[in-house]
């Protein structure tokens, strides 16, 4: 079984649920894209690189958005302290 812990996290509400989305669900989502883009490369389908392509600009979007959100994070927590 494929987990990370976050549902825990979330159910005790310690992380909210737009958080759950960008740092659990989309990278799952962009995981299975990589799979079926690497099932049309296996099958020489047209459409895979397009997958692939989608997939990977997917990553670079969550990437600096979850980026951008730590940062803030580590920001207002050095405020409070």
């Amino acid at each position: 079984m494929i987990s990370s812990g976050a549902h825990r996290v979330w159910r005790t509400s310690e992380l909210g649920i737009d958080d759950l989305m960008w740092y659990v669900v989309l990278p799952y989502v962009g995981y299975a894209a990589t799979g079926v883009a690497a099932g049309g490369f296996w099958n020489a389908a047209a459409w895979g690189e397009y997958v692939a392509a989608s997939a990977m600009l997917l990553f670079l979007i969550i990437g600096i958005r979850n980026a951008w959100d730590l940062v803030v994070y580590n920001i207002q927590r050095s405020v409070r302290e």
